[in-house]
């Protein structure tokens, strides 16, 4: 309310700049405690998923939506790109957004301005269906790429040490992706960008319960 001035203007602008740095702090913090949470469910086991025909795609365009205004902020461009059938997979809606929003959220995270974000959602070749988010950014070492699928794991870069967190955003999408049983595979070099891609499994019909 303070940083949108409902009530009227605050007086000296400064004001206004803590406001917003409260708000934005205050999201962060809670993102934080989220990502924490998140993690000790699904430790503890108790991370339960309803497996129900999805459309990724909707669920894409939907995350996408969410996730333009911080990409336009940062600078960057970030684009949706879908093959010509559409892609139902067996998923829990909850977990699939939740793997959905922190890959592209990262991939906005360690990309400079005036780059890009692509998600494409598809299928192979060979029909198996799949959904991947590509960026411009700085890059990952194939050292790391096996250090950031662990809790508390970030790359360690000198460019990097301003973005905060705990590095579990992907040690998440990683056991969701598991639960999910699909794979997920990192290709990504130094100065080169990253690209996850996520490969579902023989689509199945009807409900199913998957639990860790």
């Amino acid at each position: 309310m303070m940083s949108h001035t409902v009530f009227g203007p605050l007086g000296n602008s400064r004001y206004e700049e803590y406001a917003i740095d409260i708000g934005t702090s205050g999201r962060h913090l809670l993102s934080l405690i989220d990502e924490v949470l998140d993690f000790a469910k699904i430790e503890a086991g108790a991370q339960d998923l309803e497996l129900r025909p999805t459309d990724v795609h909707q669920l894409a365009q939907e995350v996408i939506r969410m996730l333009t205004p911080q990409a336009k902020h940062a600078g960057l461009v970030l684009d949706l790109h879908a093959g010509a059938d559409p892609v139902v997979v067996p998923a829990d809606d909850r977990a699939m957004r939740q793997i959905l929003l922190n890959l592209i959220s990262n991939s906005i995270k360690f990309t400079d301005a005036g780059g890009r974000v692509d998600v494409h959602v598809s299928h192979h070749a060979d029909g198996v269906p799949f959904v991947s988010v590509s960026d411009t950014g700085i890059g990952i070492s194939a050292e790391q790429q096996q250090r950031i699928l662990m809790p508390f794991e970030q790359v360690e870069e000198s460019d990097t040490r301003s973005h905060t967190g705990w590095g579990l955003g992907l040690s998440i999408v990683s056991v969701l992706v598991r639960l999910h049983h699909a794979t997920m595979r990192i290709s990504s070099a130094p100065g080169e960008g990253t690209t996850i891609t996520i490969d579902f499994p023989p689509q199945q019909q009807g409900q199913a319960r998957a639990r860790r």
